[in-house]
C-alpha cells in the first residue's frame, strides 16, 4: 500500500525573477510537473484503484531489482495472455475491457486490485502491492471545493425547476432572504453542504461563483418564506 507518486507543490524562480508555483510528482526516480488540475485527475485515478501502465512498470521498477524495460514487458504479456485487462482511460466508470491502438497502450489504466492478483500468482516477482495514493491536503481540498460546487449547482438548478413550476419568479443574482438563511436551508436540504462557510463573506465568495447575489434589503423572513413555498416540508 506504498505511496510511490507523493505530490508536493515547489516555489520556482522565473526567468523575469518572479516566482512561481507548481505542482510535481514522484514517478519512482522520475519527476513530472503537472497543472492543478493534471495533479487532481491523476490523484483521482490513483485512489479509485487505476494505474496506467507505465506508471505500474515504473512503481515495480522503483520496488525491485528489475528495471522499467523487463516489467513493462512482462505487463503487456500479461495482458496479451489475458491474466490483465486494461480499461478506458478516459472514464473511471468503464470497467469493460479497453482495446487501445498500439500507440496508447502506455497510459491505458490498469486496476490496482488485478495487478495484484497476477503478482499474487507470482509471488516470486516481488511482495510489494499496489493501493489507492492518498491525496495531499491541497489536493483533497480542491476536490473538495470542486465537488461542493457541483452540489450547490445542483441545488440552485433544483430551486430553478421548482420556482417556474410555482410560477415564482427567481432570478440568482436577487437571490430571496439573507446568506445566512441559504445556509440553512442548503445544509437542510443537502447534508454534504454541512461544510460551507459560516463566515458571511467566505460564503458569499462561494454563492458568487455560481451567479448568487443578494440584495442589501433583504431579510431572514424573506428567504424563509420563499423556501417553504418551494419546498413546504422546510422547518
Amino acid at each position: 500500500m506504498n505511496n510511490l507518486w507523493p505530490a508536493v507543490r515547489e516555489t520556482v524562480m522565473l526567468d523575469d525573477g518572479s516566482e512561481d508555483s507548481r505542482v510535481v510528482m514522484q514517478f519512482g526516480s522520475s519527476r513530472s510537473v503537472l497543472s492543478d488540475s493534471g495533479v487532481v485527475q491523476l490523484l483521482e485515478n490513483h485512489n479509485a484503484g487505476r494505474y496506467t501502465v507505465r506508471e505500474v512498470a515504473q512503481g515495480l521498477a522503483e520496488k525491485t531489482s528489475c528495471d522499467y524495460q523487463r516489467w513493462l514487458a512482462a505487463i503487456l504479456a500479461a495482458v496479451d495472455n489475458g491474466n490483465l485487462r486494461l480499461r478506458n482511460p478516459r472514464n473511471l466508470a468503464d470497467n469493460l475491457q479497453y482495446y487501445p491502438k498500439e500507440r496508447d497502450a502506455l497510459d491505458a489504466h490498469l486496476l490496482a486490485r488485478e495487478v495484484n492478483v497476477w503478482l499474487d500468482a507470482h509471488p516470486d516477482y516481488t511482495d510489494f502491492r499496489f493501493g489507492a495514493v492518498q491525496a495531499p491536503a491541497s489536493a483533497r481540498r480542491k476536490r473538495h471545493t470542486q465537488n461542493r460546487d457541483e452540489v450547490l449547482a445542483a441545488l440552485l438548478q433544483e430551486i430553478e425547476r421548482k420556482a417556474e413550476a410555482e410560477a415564482v419568479r427567481f432570478d440568482r443574482g436577487l437571490f430571496p432572504g439573507i446568506k445566512q438563511e441559504f445556509r440553512e436551508f442548503a445544509v437542510w436540504r443537502c447534508p454534504e453542504l454541512n461544510g460551507l462557510p459560516s463566515d458571511i463573506s467566505r460564503l458569499g465568495d462561494e454563492l458568487k461563483r455560481l451567479g448568487v447575489a443578494f440584495s442589501p434589503g433583504n431579510n431572514s423572513k424573506k428567504g424563509r418564506k420563499f423556501f417553504k413555498r418551494l419546498f413546504p416540508d422546510y422547518p
